[in-house]
């Protein structure tokens, strides 16, 4: 399944590709891409069960509310997404380690509208449905 979000105003993208359930414990795997501010990011991310329900439940609280964030971290690495509301606007962030250069990161935030927030979530949850690894 690949799972996407765009910036309002086109200027980026946060792709998770190919996201399934990697095995029967529970854990996750995906392609991070993002393209942000001209440049191009790849990275492997890993994430758990209990990670993707517990960003879920947040994000519902989120829906309900003016202001909260729910993350997503990466199982193992400091890599993150971060989905946010202040004041009622909707934004995604997070830190994305690079391929070539694990030592460096880039660190992102993109303002992003509630439908797309809806699809990305109806996604998140559509991924936790999988019940066989790929």
């Amino acid at each position: 399944m690949d799972i996407a979000i765009a910036a309002t105003d086109g200027s980026a993208v946060v792709e998770l590709r190919n996201a399934r359930l990697v095995d029967c414990e529970g854990h996750y795997g995906a392609l991070v891409r993002l393209r942000y501010e001209g440049r191009q990011y790849k990275r492997p991310f890993w994430f758990d069960r209990s990670d993707v329900a517990e960003f879920l439940k947040e994000s519902r609280w989120l829906r309900r509310s003016i202001s909260g964030e729910a993350l997503l971290p990466h199982a193992g690495r400091s890599d993150f997404l971060l989905l946010s509301r202040k004041g009622g606007a909707w934004q995604l962030g997070g830190k994305v380690l690079q391929e070539d250069h694990p030592d460096m990161h880039v660190r992102f935030t993109l303002p992003i509208s509630s439908p797309d927030v809806d699809r990305f979530l109806s996604a998140c949850t559509e991924l936790m449905a999988s019940a066989t690894p790929d």
